[in-house]
């Protein structure tokens, strides 16, 4: 979503707006609101896009709504502008709703509510969803009838059109083209893809197995944690053998310690022998190992 939203800025010199509006949220408690401009946001984990969906239609909207330091609209973008804001409201509003941990059949109604009129609309932002071949043939389409409309304008005026005709000229050119690359980045561009088919699933699966957030895949990349923390520590040259000599390393002082803490816990009496070794820490031992040591 938010590729089509800054696709849908940039074509309507709205992105310095939005970018604006987005770096003046304030923050308050349980809402993380970026640094940095939406513009250079290249990874966003599932934290942050959850905070973002909450803020993301307000931003959208004062963007395209603000009257000040920016061209007005015309009567095609008002449109465009509406069907935009609607689009992103009906997203923002399922992705919302099916984050609750406990669903009913509202809710769930809601949701293929929601889903409907998102797909209804979504075609708004659908030539900005174009690969880089439908772009480059549109960037040819354009470059092609910019030299038509160059030769037909120089032999109008050797006719000797008026300066009032030669605007007219230009601004049909103007329309021409842009209908021609509209029709050639839509004709060659569609939301069949798995995301966008799988979210019409959700609501059954709600109403089936219970809410979606129990399926949430952040509770498994916790455990990724220390296999980064040893990349980190790597020289980044020929790292997997560092990485698993790293964590088998950790993993096997780990296990070491807790093997010396059940043993002071079964017989008091190695405390003394391992004094030096195991300190008690409220109910947990540590391990301890010596400043500057090489393990």
């Amino acid at each position: 979503m938010m590729e089509w939203i800054k696709g849908f800025l940039e074509f309507h010199n709205r992105l310095p707006a939005f970018d604006n509006v987005w770096s003046s949220l304030p923050r308050y408690p349980g809402n993380y609101v970026p640094r940095k401009s939406c513009r250079l946001l290249s990874q966003v984990s599932g934290k942050e896009m959850r905070s973002i969906l909450i803020v993301i239609l307000g931003v959208f909207t004062a963007a395209l709504r603000r009257k000040t330091h920016t061209a007005r609209p015309t009567a095609s973008q008002e449109r465009e502008f509406k069907r935009a804001i609607t689009c992103v409201r009906y997203l923002t509003d399922f992705a919302l709703l099916s984050q609750y941990w406990s669903q009913s059949y509202s809710t769930i109604g809601y949701m293929r509510e929601y889903l409907q009129e998102f797909h209804r609309t979504k075609d708004v932002f659908l030539r900005h969803w174009a690969t880089k071949a439908t772009k480059g043939r549109a960037d040819v389409v354009s470059k092609e009838l910019t030299e038509q409309n160059k030769s037909r304008n120089v032999e109008g005026n050797a006719n000797g059109r008026t300066a009032a005709q030669k605007a007219r000229a230009a601004a049909e050119d103007r329309d021409e083209r842009a209908y021609l690359v509209n029709q050639v980045l839509v004709e060659d561009s569609h939301f069949n893809f798995p995301k966008i088919h799988l979210i019409m699933y959700w609501a059954d699966q709600i109403s089936h197995y219970g809410s979606l957030p129990q399926y949430s895949t952040e509770f498994c990349k916790t455990s990724h944690k220390a296999l980064k923390d040893t990349y980190r520590r790597s020289n980044r040259d020929n790292s997997i053998p560092q990485i698993i000599q790293g964590y088998t390393r950790s993993h096997s002082l780990a296990v070491r310690e807790l093997e010396l803490a059940a043993w002071v816990t079964e017989d008091p009496a190695i405390q003394e022998r391992l004094g030096d070794v195991v300190r008690p820490k409220s109910k947990e031992t540590r391990l301890i190992v010596p400043s500057g040591a090489r393990i």
